[in-house]
């Protein structure tokens, strides 16, 4: 017997063809000291000459094109761990704390090594290994120094949001490798995992 209301035509007026795994965006967000965003308006007003700055202006516009060199990632997993209450020979399994699993990202890698050179300044920021190897120059970084929001946007067909992912104060735990071959022809590039204290999402 046939589920009532359960059939092609309720399917084909229901079932909206589903999300693209492309349609996505994201624009890696940098500590301060390494996103530069001073604009030359900026400069003007603080009575500095705009032609002693070209560099500022090359690092914001360097930002904005690493969304062009994102190749692959996904939407971040969390996990609530689970509590056994155990009660005259019963076991009961409750909700435990949430837990957030490390979200991982996958660049291409520009001609100029740019978008890999940020993430490794960006791993100085926490950890700066001292000369040497030695421990007491070994520097590690303030807290509010090197934690930044990233921001993850799925898109529709047209292009326009469908929702919005906050991974909330967020750092780069592994910068990866670079695989580099005199046989392969393919374009070089590496994965990013962030640690992040949760996600939420905004929109």
């Amino acid at each position: 017997m046939s589920i009532s209301g359960f059939d092609l035509n309720s399917f084909k007026a229901n079932f909206d063809g589903g999300a693209r795994a492309f349609l996505f965006f994201y624009k890696p967000e940098f500590p301060s000291s390494i996103a530069v965003e001073t604009t030359f308006s900026d400069l003007v007003s603080q009575g500095k000459d705009v032609k002693d700055f070209s560099d500022t202006f090359l690092n914001a516009s360097k930002q904005k094109k690493m969304s062009y060199m994102v190749k692959s990632t996904s939407f971040p997993s969390r996990n609530i761990e689970e509590l056994t209450l155990s009660w005259k020979g019963f076991k009961r399994k409750i909700a435990g704390p949430a837990t957030y699993d490390d979200w991982t990202i996958s660049f291409n890698v520009d001609n100029a090594y740019e978008v890999r050179k940020d993430f490794d300044r960006w791993s100085n920021l926490i950890v700066q290994i001292g000369k040497d190897y030695k421990r007491e120059d070994t520097k590690y970084g303030n807290v509010d120094t090197y934690l930044k929001d990233q921001y993850l946007w799925t898109l529709d067909r047209n292009g326009n949001k469908s929702s919005v992912i906050k991974l909330v104060q967020a750092w780069p735990k592994t910068v990866g490798e670079i695989s580099l071959d005199y046989q392969s022809i393919e374009v070089s590039n590496f994965e990013v995992t962030f640690s992040y204290q949760y996600y939420e999402i905004i929109q």
